[in-house]
């Protein structure tokens, strides 16, 4: 059950910009202002999983390896989209269902 704690917090602060995204004044619109602000907040909630991610405190040798390959993974993920110019919520999105499939 510890080992799941860190994990369980992780989930729950990458939730956290989801309340944000629902009350934004943007949300499902096409404007170029729009499109603009949702890709801005997609990138920052990316890079707030990442470092929520580095964040995890672990213990024992096999909770520091666990959090080590996840955040490798987090990390290998966003660099890769952002050298392909993928689309930033896409990449949230990824990153969510990394942390989700722990």
């Amino acid at each position: 059950m510890t080992t799941a704690l860190p994990l369980l917090a992780l989930v729950f602060l990458l939730l956290d910009p989801l309340p944000a995204l629902a009350w934004d004044p943007c949300h499902e619109r096409a404007t170029p202002e729009c499109v603009a602000r949702q890709k801005e907040n997609c990138r920052k909630a990316a890079d707030e999983g990442l470092a929520t991610a580095r964040a995890l405190p672990a213990k024992g040798a096999a909770e520091i390896e666990r959090k080590r390959e996840l955040v490798k993974k987090i990390e290998t993920l966003i660099a890769e989209r952002r050298r392909a110019g993928a689309d930033e919520c896409r990449t949230w999105i990824d990153v969510m269902g990394i942390a989700f499939g722990q």
